[in-house]
């Protein structure tokens, strides 16, 4: 499945029409439309929008992280670093033991994690409450 056809997916799933979708990402509708025609994944930058307007992960609109360089993962981490100031110890611990098991896994094992993973979040009884 193209980038685009993700994105389409997961806006019709998500019910929004591409003029609601351009309306939360404070984009044209027209905009949305080359989103959803384009076979090339765009910026990391430009997919976080998109995944955040739609409320889905990066991961389910990525078609090959592969396609990112080191710089541009390292900048999105940079810019988002904000999600991560109230991380509490207990959650570093976390972090650090899934990071571990995560880099022991070769290529195909790691995309398999991170689709594990994004389903997961999609459980309400795996979901912190974010009331």
């Amino acid at each position: 499945m193209t980038f685009g056809e993700k994105v389409k997916a997961a806006r019709e799933n998500k019910g929004l029409s591409q003029s609601a979708l351009a309306k939360k990402m404070h984009v044209s509708q027209q905009a949305v439309a080359k989103y959803e025609k384009i076979i090339e994944q765009p910026k990391l930058a430009t997919v976080r929008k998109i995944a955040d307007a739609l409320d889905v992960t990066i991961s389910e609109l990525v078609t090959n992280w592969g396609d990112f360089s080191s710089e541009e993962i390292f900048e999105d981490v940079a810019e988002n670093m904000k999600d991560y100031e109230n991380v509490n110890p207990r959650q570093e611990v976390n972090d650090d033991r899934i990071i571990t098991h995560f880099h022991s896994l070769n290529y195909a094992g790691q995309e398999k994690a991170i689709a594990y993973a994004a389903d997961l979040t999609k459980v309400p009884e795996y979901r912190k409450n974010t009331d």
